[in-house]
């Protein structure tokens, strides 16, 4: 009986994802990019547990950038067979406004780079998860929504696997990790409503002029 080649690949992955279990990640460094201050963040990692832990506090909300401009992760890691190693992320809510969405997004400059765990993740608040490729073992991307939410000064801790295949690169992975905040409607009616006014005021004083 002849297999389909998406039926081959997902057995294949699962392989990797089974064999993770008992392989080791040797090394690994995170590095922050267009971070302002490096005192908001820190980061660890307890190669016995096999466990990063990362800690961010999120001073504004991100306008509409070009992905490289954004803030991210630069996750580089050296891994000598398939592994997974589990990852914990709290970000604390220092904007103003409560959150009531959440998303935690990869990207890889290399194919192969590693991929989020689907059905690994949990989280202490906005509790709807949602990952990319639910029918498969791998996602790019996993949404935090529901409730309770993160209120301005309160935080929210996730907790996901990540899968680190062997790149042909001598066993190095990168991967770019990327988070997105979704403000409460009324605050994003309100920056809204600010932006109006400050084009009002404009137009006000070019006629003026």
């Amino acid at each position: 009986m002849k297999q389909h080649p998406l039926v081959l690949i997902l057995l294949g992955i699962l392989a990797f994802l089974s064999a993770g279990a008992e392989a080791t990640l040797m090394e690994i460094d995170c590095d922050f990019k267009n971070y302002e201050d490096p005192g908001l963040y820190n980061w660890d990692f307890d190669y016995n547990l096999q466990q990063l832990t990362i800690t961010e506090t999120v001073l504004t909300l991100e306008p509409d950038l070009p992905i490289l401009e954004r803030k991210y992760i630069k996750v580089i890691g050296f891994v000598d067979s398939e592994s997974v190693f589990s990852v914990t992320r709290t970000f604390y809510n220092d904007t103003g406004v409560t959150w009531t969405g959440f998303s935690l997004e990869r990207d890889a400059p290399l194919p192969g780079g590693g991929y989020f765990v689907t059905g690994s993740a949990s989280s202490t608040k906005l509790q709807t998860i949602t990952d990319s490729h639910p029918a498969m073992p791998i996602s790019h991307w996993i949404e935090f929504s529901g409730t309770p939410v993160v209120p301005d000064g309160e935080s929210i801790t996730i907790q996901f696997d990540f899968w680190a295949p062997p790149h042909s690169h001598d066993g190095i992975f990168v991967n770019y990790w990327y988070y997105g905040v979704i403000p409460e409607p009324m605050a994003i009616s309100l920056l809204a409503l600010g932006s109006l006014v400050l084009l009002r005021k404009r137009k006000n004083r070019n006629l003026q002029i």
